[in-house]
């Protein structure tokens, strides 16, 4: 055989190679992780992680750092994590990389379990009316950061602004440094959408500084230091859009962006990844309104979406597996204003829960696309929930559920018993949490949830920063 012909041999044998390589899907990680804490000091472990899209080389990574994997099935990895890496108090970022981007991180929680809670050391950061808040590690320092989506302000000669406040690791954060991106930040994303093993930001927003406008996503492409490029933009034709969703919904191995139009006539906006930081044009299909969140809810290993709004109540679109989805099914609720994923009572289905307005509705899923009679909490009647998040607050390894209550100046809790159900709420006082999003996060590396927020004045001027106590 001739040198020409080896040559192309090898050519067509490497390109086969990374076709075959970028044929895996980027992962998706569920909550809860099991354990979803443990105390300080008790030893090795097995971490398992279920989610959708693994396969044979999965590899579960602990703040960025790979850890012996075994695979089990495409929905479940178990990873062996060491003594040293639980001795103290903390949390880590749990990952899935099945060769390229990483999926979506998930937090494990190193801390005693705790009897009772409280916010304290309350502060105010200086923000520009966020819009939308975001927590993660952005600089792989081990420390959380965050990142803004500043709304309608404007800030010197560069209006309505993403911006980034990398943490200090002890609850404290460095000034912030601001990317002009949309004329009208309405929600801010993360993911690798270049596969280089850095966060980039999706920043989303208006087209003008009216709400009338079209709809369109900012790229801001990291350069794993915590700062930042600007990327391409990409506008969808519709307006009153939510946050970007990031996950990969057609299976390709590259990070895809979906959103949501909160307009009453109600879109899925799904653009795809190309896998260098770049992406098609947004395809639209009828959908429903905002608030909306990732999972597999049939068991296929394709990315569905939950969503609602005030006037449809709580849906599903089951997933394609393309980037296309199917027409929303309705469940039960007549109206909802928020609503989150997580397999609440450990059977390995999803399940859903959402606010209806002043109750917590918690839908366990049948894993195939159906789900149970919703099981009614009443919450705070004293004011209405804007957002919903869950999270392991009290380290007792359930899954909790977590509200803020705009006007009311508090957050409510629930304290998961771990069978899918909740226990009544309680209230914790807070300062002015307003009517946009909180996240969670580790900000001081105790081990210990904290929220940021929006909120602080009536305008929402500020994010306002809580510790969360345990009392053991």
């Amino acid at each position: 055989m001739n040198r020409f012909c080896i040559s192309a041999l090898c050519g067509f044998f490497l390109t086969c190679v990374m076709a075959a390589q970028a044929a895996n899907p980027v992962a998706f990680v569920n909550q809860p992780l099991v354990p979803t804490s443990v105390t300080p000091g008790t030893g090795g472990l097995t971490l398992t992680v279920h989610g959708t899209g693994f396969v044979a080389t999965s590899v579960v990574k602990w703040n960025g750092s790979s850890r012996a994997t075994t695979f089990v099935s495409s929905s479940e990895l178990q990873a062996a994590i060491s003594s040293s890496d639980v001795a103290s108090a903390g949390s880590a970022s749990i990952t899935v990389n099945n060769g390229g981007a990483d999926s979506n991180a998930a937090i494990f929680w190193i801390a005693s379990p705790a009897s009772s809670l409280s916010f304290a050391s309350h502060m105010f950061l200086t923000a520009s009316a966020p819009a939308s808040v975001l927590a993660a590690d952005l600089n792989a320092d081990g420390k959380t950061d965050i990142a803004l989506a500043n709304g309608f302000t404007s800030i010197g000669s560069a209006p309505n602004l993403a911006g980034v406040l990398l943490g200090n690791g002890d609850g404290t954060f460095k000034t912030p440094v601001n990317y002009k991106t949309a004329p009208l930040t309405v929600g801010v994303a993360a993911g690798d959408f270049n596969a280089d093993g850095k966060l980039d930001l999706a920043v989303s927003g208006q087209l003008t500084q009216s709400v009338s406008s079209n709809w369109a996503v900012w790229i801001l492409l990291g350069n794993g230091d915590g700062t930042f490029t600007h990327g391409a933009r990409y506008s969808a034709n519709f307006r009153g859009g939510s946050r970007a969703l990031i996950a990969d919904f057609n299976r390709d191995g590259n990070l895809d962006i979906a959103a949501i139009d909160a307009d009453s006539t109600g879109y899925i906006a799904v653009a795809l990844g190309n896998g260098d930081g770049t992406f098609a044009p947004f395809v639209t299909t009828p959908a429903f309104g905002e608030f909306t969140a990732v999972g597999d809810f049939n068991g296929d290993g394709k990315l569905d979406l939950a969503g609602t709004n005030t006037n449809s109540g709580p849906q599903i679109a089951l997933g394609n597996g393309d980037g296309t989805f199917q027409t929303p099914t309705k469940l039960p609720g007549s109206t909802a204003e928020a609503v989150v994923v997580a397999d609440f009572n450990g059977d390995g289905k999803l399940d859903i829960a959402f606010e209806d307005f002043f109750t917590l509705e918690v839908c366990l899923g049948n894993g195939d696309g159906t789900f149970q009679t919703c099981a009614s909490y009443p919450d705070d009647p004293t004011a209405t929930t804007s957002r919903i998040q869950v999270v392991d607050l009290n380290a007792d390894g359930k899954l909790d559920l977590i509200t803020a209550r705009p006007g009311d100046n508090s957050f409510t809790y629930f304290l998961g018993n771990g069978d899918g159900t909740f226990q009544p709420f309680a209230k914790i006082p807070a300062s002015n949490p307003g009517p946009g999003s909180f996240a969670i996060g580790d900000f001081n590396g105790d081990g210990r949830a904290d929220t940021v927020y929006i909120g602080g004045s009536s305008d929402n001027s500020n994010l306002g920063l809580y510790r969360l106590l345990q009392h053991p």
